[in-house]
């Protein structure tokens, strides 16, 4: 039933997947990938985001290849962290091409904050080799590849991410090390005992 001639009931036929009880509709709306009409696949990515299971964020990756670069970054946006190595080498794979580059410093970001959100040890890797790119001379797309970085290891939280900052925030690069210091000061920050945690124990 689902048609780019009917655009408004492709969106409909959108939310009764997403309704359907225990994700069964969760993999027909990967099909909505392939639609030309832009507002059908936006809500086919945001169906997909309000699911939030592995199942549905699998589903979702395959909106990283959308023509609209304002719904990879929706998409991008919404993926939880995905556990399968094989759809987390994908990315990886991806943004290491040169096309990746060229594009947008918001989409770099969505796409290694996703990254970062995997705690996987191939996105450390690769978000780590990343910021330690720093030649003499660096380009623009170098400098926001590594900007990017940093965003994603500041949304990865471990040791090992914190570590590649702090040796980050005294590299090469100004505004980078600026931004690794600033990733790190917000992770302190996060990571300290609210109002309610600093009452416990003083009864």
């Amino acid at each position: 039933l689902a048609s780019d001639i009917w655009p408004e009931l492709s969106t409909a036929l959108v939310g009764l997947l997403a309704s359907l009880p225990e994700g069964r509709g969760m993999p027909s709306l990967g099909a909505f990938a392939a639609f030309k009409n832009r507002t059908v696949r936006l809500e086919a990515i945001q169906a997909l985001g309000r699911l939030r299971n592995p199942g549905s964020d699998l589903v979702l990756l395959g909106f990283l290849d959308d023509p609209d670069e304002s719904l990879r970054v929706e998409a991008a946006g919404l993926l939880g962290p995905v556990s399968e190595t094989s759809g987390i080498l994908r990315v990886i794979d991806q943004a290491s091409g040169p096309d990746f580059r060229k594009r947008s410093l918001k989409e770099k970001t969505a796409i290694l904050s996703f990254l970062g959100r995997t705690r996987s040890a191939e996105a450390l890797r690769f978000l780590a080799a990343s910021l330690d790119r720093a030649p003499l001379w660096p380009s623009k797309r170098t400098r926001e590849m590594r900007l990017a970085a940093v965003a994603g290891l500041a949304a990865m939280r471990t040791a090992e991410s914190d570590a590649a900052l702090k040796k980050g925030a005294s590299g090469r690069g100004r505004i980078v090390r600026e931004a690794c210091a600033e990733a790190l000061a917000l992770g302190h920050a996060d990571a300290r005992p609210g109002p309610e945690d600093e009452s416990h124990g003083q009864d």
